[in-house]
């Protein structure tokens, strides 16, 4: 897969930071059968003192995603009832139709759906329940903060925590790698436990955390 490779240089005391931090998957371990997906983002650790990936406990995404999973899930079954009421009546092209639509959209994908749905409610379970602060995923301090967009400033501009000045993101081009083959387990206040095997999607995406 297709990797950005990107720097960030403040604008006042001119110290270069990577822009984008590749990591594995990475997961929650919540009791000996179920694992939610870890969403994450980079940020500042004041006690590694650089950028570094951070947890992101923030319910917006997972909110996001639990919309569009029951669009999805509403519009399909919607398509599927339309094509199985006209069979009867309708011509023979829509009738092939029909039969295609069920076949594109079959049994697993509903049982995808239906899980995706039931891995992000549970997820926004976790979060209500979940009593410690989001972490620094290499030293697991609490002693982070987000990279906040300069006020004023183009998309690509993010204030330098504890300088005052703000680092400018710039693209340097690209890099392949080879999709992951173990992911990273932590327990459900944030630290790592172990590392399991991982079979990648065959349409694995950078940007999906799972």
């Amino acid at each position: 897969m297709g990797f950005p490779i990107a720097k960030m240089t403040c604008t006042s005391c001119k110290r270069t930071e990577p822009g984008v931090m590749y990591s594995r998957p990475r997961r929650y371990q919540l009791d000996s059968e179920t694992q939610l997906p870890m969403q994450y983002h980079t940020g500042w650790c004041f006690d590694c003192d650089g950028v570094r990936n951070i947890e992101n406990l923030s319910p917006d995404i997972t909110i996001n995603a639990i919309r569009r999973a029951a669009t999805t899930l509403k519009s399909a079954t919607a398509k599927r009832r339309w094509f199985r009421t006209g069979w009867d009546c309708q011509s023979s092209h829509w009738l092939d139709q029909g039969h295609k639509f069920v076949r594109e959209f079959h049994t697993e994908d509903w049982h995808t759906l239906g899980s995706e749905l039931d891995e992000q409610a549970n997820r926004l379970v976790f979060l209500s329940q979940r009593s410690v602060p989001a972490r620094c995923l290499e030293c697991f301090g609490y002693n982070i903060a987000e990279l906040t967009r300069f006020a004023g400033g183009d998309r690509t501009e993010m204030i330098h925590p504890g300088c005052g000045g703000h680092f400018i993101l710039e693209i340097q081009g690209s890099m392949h790698l080879a999709p992951p083959t173990t992911k990273l387990i932590h327990f459900s206040d944030g630290t790592f436990s172990h590392e399991e095997a991982y079979e990648a999607p065959s349409l694995y995406s950078a940007g999906r955390l799972d």
